[in-house]
């Protein structure tokens, strides 16, 4: 039996809300199933602590959520062109990450006369998927293109939030990023929600708040650094029944 205590949920989340300021938004993440323990009924919580934002890894995730009554806005990380209609159907919002993905969206969006909300995903130095210094000047000319794709935040992942060994590396990201920003807002003429932090990142780097972060593993009570180490609580617990206990002697065999 997985045993999920909601109110040690409450409990980590306002934790983590208590280290922020009044006006910096709070996106939890429900995606892999809110890590196991269950995302219809983790969002449905989430949602009435007022999270500000939810994330999940694919559109399916999202769909789900919509259907089961989440209103709160869903951003999903994992976007291919195969589920465009699945995302505007349900008013998700997509993580664009190159050239070519947003300009998919940006014809659909065009030729549906339509408005999608996305999320640019900016690639300061973690070198998986997002935008990069060698694709800022195309994306800024789609982005003038296709003004039905509104852009809801723009974000990065940072590498090492929770190693402090790094955390030159962490600040040359966070600096290089706010760079990239500055360069899209002024292409699109308004600003949109700017986000790095993640859970370590939240404790550890408390002035790149900037207007949100992402709260993943911490909000499940697992803590990943010392600040935070003693003061989360366990959400989920793992039971089962032990069928039989033997007590074997010295050069048995067992199988």
């Amino acid at each position: 039996v997985l045993e999920i205590n909601l109110n040690a949920l409450s409990q980590n989340f306002y934790f983590y809300k208590h280290q922020l300021q009044p006006n910096t938004r709070l996106m939890a993440m429900v995606k892999a199933a809110a890590y196991g323990g269950g995302a219809i009924e983790i969002a449905n919580h989430l949602q009435k602590l007022q999270a500000d934002y939810l994330s999940v890894a694919y559109s399916d995730e999202g769909a789900e959520l919509r259907e089961k009554g989440i209103t709160l806005p869903i951003m999903v990380l994992n976007v291919a062109s195969e589920n465009v209609q699945q995302i505007v159907r349900h008013g998700l919002e997509p993580v664009l990450y190159s050239p070519r993905i947003l300009k998919f969206f940006g014809e659909y969006a065009k030729n549906d006369r339509t408005t999608i909300a996305i999320h640019l995903d900016i690639d300061s130095g973690m070198r998986r998927l997002g935008f990069d210094g060698d694709s800022m000047q195309e994306l800024n000319a789609l982005l003038t293109s296709y003004p039905e794709l509104r852009v809801k935040s723009i974000f990065t992942h940072l590498t090492s939030t929770d190693n402090p060994a790094h955390d030159h590396h962490s600040r040359a990201q966070l600096e290089r990023f706010q760079g990239f920003c500055t360069q899209i807002i002024n292409t699109l003429g308004y600003k949109p929600l700017i986000h790095a932090l993640n859970t370590a990142g939240i404790l550890r780097f408390p002035d790149y708040a900037f207007d949100m972060v992402r709260l993943g593993i911490g909000l499940y009570g697992i803590s990943i650094d010392e600040l935070s180490n003693g003061k989360l609580h366990q959400v989920g617990t793992l039971k089962t029944t032990i069928s039989q206990i033997k007590s074997l002697k010295k050069g048995e065999h067992i199988g």
